[in-house]
């Protein structure tokens, strides 16, 4: 839309299929950049009730201001904004518990995990 209102780029299905994902995950990884194009919730949202998850947001640069979404939904952010090798992010997050990440983020990041 020219007016800068959302456009559901996703069937119903696969929005049911992510926020089942989002629940059987430890944890959610994604960017500034994300959080900064879509404003996102990364919670789950399904019929039976909303549950939040620990999120990991790679913010480098410090662009996030804290008045986005997602710091009004979520309890646990952890701001990785160090330099930290996206190998070193990972094992941190590792050595924090959380062993199933479900990441929700920009083909930068996806191309740099494949």
């Amino acid at each position: 839309h020219l007016d800068g209102s959302p456009i559901m780029l996703t069937s119903k299905e696969a929005q049911h299929y992510t926020h089942l994902q989002r629940k059987k995950a430890d944890a959610i990884l994604t960017t500034a950049e994300t959080i900064l194009q879509d404003n996102p919730k990364l919670n789950v949202r399904l019929p039976e009730g909303e549950w939040t998850k620990p999120l990991y947001i790679l913010d480098r640069r410090g662009r996030l201001t804290g008045q986005e979404q997602i710091f009004k939904i979520n309890a646990e952010i952890t701001i990785v904004d160090d330099l930290l090798s996206l190998d070193q992010v990972m094992r941190k997050i590792g050595e924090e518990g959380k062993h199933e990440l479900w990441i929700e983020a920009g083909g930068h990041l996806l191309r740099s995990l494949v």
